[in-house]
């Protein structure tokens, strides 16, 4: 309750801007209502900014009705009716938008829309969208899944029709989304920070991961870390019946043994160049108390933002940069034009125009066809192969952060350490670091490449020195460079091969990430095409079953 009063309140406190968020807290607050209708006058006057000034104007409407003056209802209707937003071209787009007009259109039964359609007909194109996007999701997996900054614009429509929407199974299973979502986001949540790989990140998201989106929802809905600058999307909540499961709340926050999670994933739509609309893609990650490893093991979502690799660690004072990572610097016409309508020759240019480091070599974000990854716990390999004529950056880059401490061994390996992570680091070919705003950067170009990545919490070592003994002396690396094979041993006796052909083996046992579920962990389960999600915490478990449109719990403490 406190922080929905602080969050509440900070809004109702700003000034004047075209923000129909704060115009709903001044109105709940019943404070500052001149500034409030101000800023509806602003928004109804000349519209603009598609779906994102519809759903905030929704949200506005909606929650907003019983205290908004007559005219000014008449006003905001005024222009749902003759503003056009366009819908977008991403699934998170389509949900705010369709889930805006299917509220509007049971709210206003009788009202002529902006796309000439009346509210029956707007009703029913928008219910048959949002349960195609629900049932594929809880079938094959999410498309933009797991992402600090776009996962919040799925949890505020979802949050809308849970609210509002009056079909009682639209309702339902808008409520079963919003526990299915959330559960994704927390059993990879860590000290403030989404967790594993990610399908669409922005850079700046990368080094400052708890100040994203999703981590102020964390922050909100657990109360485990201060309630930084709240973020306006968090007023749906605050003004919701919604309360967050016990249940959730401890998976979110339980992290007292490690654990694997394996994940089914799917990829953005493909238009063109590919045999099926929404490829398979698989994650897994490892969580300990202190750090998370994560990665994606076969497929690739869409690209641009994806960042296929990330070891996250707890920060042991406030602004640190806890993150490590690398990728290949990528671009290709042909991926591009898989995933978009326009001219092969001209659609790099298209994307770079609003995604501006897509083509550029420096970037930290983007996915590789030419890196190649296996994952066991707290151990990654990654191979890359840039002998391919049309390549046009031929080498890897990996981050080092600026709070790690960092050491270069006379055999080869990197050693890192920090109070809540020590990272083992194993280039496979000649390297060069260079200045970074947050680090370093290594840099590798041999044309055959790749790494071993070893993490490990600090608390199972007496110290640093332990832990680089252990490695040098217990870390076996062979690697093939013809063949491009590598084997390693690992100190605990684990035993891994890995091809660039993508044939892994993990103690000579045939890895099969394409099998994977879309859950395995200790918390969730779930089969492909279930359609049914099991949430579970020691005695307690939540059985969320969109099909039938029910959700229950049982034993619960």
């Amino acid at each position: 309750m406190a922080r929905c009063q602080a969050v509440s309140r900070h809004y109702a406190g700003l000034p004047f801007a075209k923000d129909a968020f704060r115009a709903l807290a001044k109105i709940k607050n019943h404070t500052d209502l001149f500034t409030a209708y101000q800023i509806i006058d602003s928004l109804t006057i000349k519209p603009q900014g598609d779906v994102f000034w519809l759903y905030p104007m929704t949200t506005l409407y909606l929650h907003g009705y019983a205290e908004l003056p007559e005219d000014y209802k008449l006003k905001i209707k005024h222009a749902f009716q003759h503003y056009t937003p366009l819908r977008g071209d991403t699934e998170n787009h389509w949900c705010m938008y369709y889930a805006s007009l299917y509220l509007l259109s049971e709210k206003e039964k009788n009202l002529l829309w902006f796309n000439g359609k009346n509210s029956s007909e707007n009703r029913q194109e928008s219910k048959e969208w949002l349960y195609q996007w629900m049932e594929t999701t809880v079938t094959l997996g999410q498309g933009e899944f797991d992402s600090p900054l776009y996962a919040m614009f799925f949890i505020a429509p979802l949050t809308m029709l849970y609210e509002f929407a009056e079909d009682s199974l639209m309702k339902k299973r808008a409520e079963i989304m919003l526990y299915w979502l959330l559960a994704d986001f927390f059993v990879e949540y860590l000290d403030g920070i989404y967790c594993g790989a990610n399908s669409r990140i922005y850079e700046y998201d990368i080094f400052t991961k708890r100040k994203t989106l999703m981590s102020s929802l964390a922050n909100f809905l657990l109360g485990d870390k201060p309630l930084q600058t709240p973020i306006p999307q968090l007023l749906l909540l605050v003004y919701s019946r919604f309360r967050l499961p016990n249940i959730l709340y401890s998976i979110a926050t339980d992290r007292s043994v490690p654990y694997e999670n394996k994940e089914r994933k799917r990829s953005r739509n493909r238009i063109r160049y590919a045999t099926e609309k929404s490829p398979m893609v698989a994650k897994y990650t490892y969580m300990d108390k202190n750090f998370s490893l994560g990665s994606i093991q076969a497929g690739k979502t869409e690209e641009i933002l994806q960042h296929s690799w990330q070891l996250s660690w707890r920060e042991s004072q406030t602004g640190e940069i806890t993150t490590f990572f690398g990728l290949h610097p990528y671009f290709s016409d042909y991926d591009m034009a898989s995933l978009f309508a326009s001219l092969r020759k001209n659609v790099v240019a298209e994307v770079v125009s609003s995604k501006t480091s897509y083509d550029k070599e420096e970037k930290w974000v983007g996915a590789s066809p030419y890196e190649k990854l296996l994952q066991h716990k707290n151990i990654l390999i990654g191979l890359y192969d840039f002998s391919a004529k049309n390549i046009q950056y031929k080498h890897y880059n990996i981050f080092f952060s600026k709070d790690l401490k960092k050491e270069i061994s006379e055999n080869h390996w990197i050693f890192c350490s920090h109070e809540s992570v020590f990272i083992a680091f194993y280039p496979l070919q000649p390297y060069q670091f260079s200045k970074e705003v947050y680090g370093e950067r290594l840099r590798s170009s041999a044309e055959k490449n790749g790494f071993v990545l070893y993490a490990e919490n600090p608390q199972n070592f007496t110290s640093f020195e332990e832990f680089k003994t252990k490695v040098t002396q217990n870390f076996t690396i062979q690697y093939n460079e013809k063949q491009h094979t590598l084997q390693i041993r690992t100190p605990t006796n684990i035993e891994m091969q890995f091809s660039y052909a993508g044939i892994g083996l993990l103690n000579s046992k045939k890895v099969n990430p394409s099998s994977y579920p879309l859950f395995e962990n200790p918390f969730l389960q779930s089969k492909v095409g279930s359609k049914r999600l099991t949430i579970k915490y020691k005695t307690s478990k939540m059985i969320l079953d969109w099909e039938k449109g029910k959700f229950f719990l049982k034993f619960q403490d």
